[in-house]
């Protein structure tokens, strides 16, 4: 996937589990301005292991050095690269530190389930289990990064998506009940969406 298609994908992820996160006593402010932003850099982390992308041209010395050690869609893309960072959310158990560490693995596990869409997918992705190559669906929904298929996607499906999400999500916050008339702008939204994809 391109990196904007990640990063959408990562800001649909990070505002679905907001109401997660507040349940388990999370600040909006603290969510908003370093959770949020840490799923985001996630969400674009593993592609660090190729010099090219968007972060490795950000962070072109620590691009190479990943580029070197392995190749592209390898260990930064593997299930045990996000668990890295849960394990160590675990053990320093703190209040500060255990939620940023959490975040970011959600990041990179949402990169990571945005390139199973992909034609070529993940391989070898549960390393060192077994070599099995990871994908999401089957061969013929898969698409080329980088591919029309892929822009149409991101036109017009994790757009929309993030649109409602956060209507559903950040509104419902105040008001707590989603009524007749947002729902009926919802499906007027979605209707016009597929007049126009059509």
């Amino acid at each position: 996937m391109l990196a904007k298609s990640h990063i959408s994908l990562g800001l649909l992820g990070g505002i679905v589990a907001y109401p997660l996160a507040q349940k388990l006593g999370v600040a909006k402010e603290f969510y908003l301005t370093l959770l949020l932003p840490l799923i985001l850099l996630g969400s674009l982390l593993p592609d660090i292991d190729e010099p090219k992308s968007f972060i490795g041209r950000k962070f072109p010395a620590i691009s190479r050095i990943f580029s070197i050690s392995f190749s592209h869609r390898g260990f930064t893309h593997f299930l045990i690269f996000p668990l890295i960072f849960v394990a160590l959310g675990a053990i320093f158990a703190h209040d500060i530190i255990t939620p940023c560490l959490f975040a970011l693995a959600y990041g990179i596990f949402l990169h990571q389930v945005g390139d199973m869409l992909t034609i070529s997918g993940i391989p070898h992705y549960f390393f060192p289990l077994f070599r099995k190559k990871a994908v999401l669906l089957p061969q013929m929904l898969r698409f080329r990064t980088g591919s029309v298929a892929e822009k149409l996607i991101l036109i017009f499906i994790l757009t929309p998506l993030i649109a409602l999400s956060a209507i559903y999500i950040f509104d419902a916050e105040s008001s707590q009940i989603l009524n007749m008339q947002k729902l009926k702008e919802i499906d007027r939204i979605l209707k016009a969406l597929g007049e126009i994809a059509l």
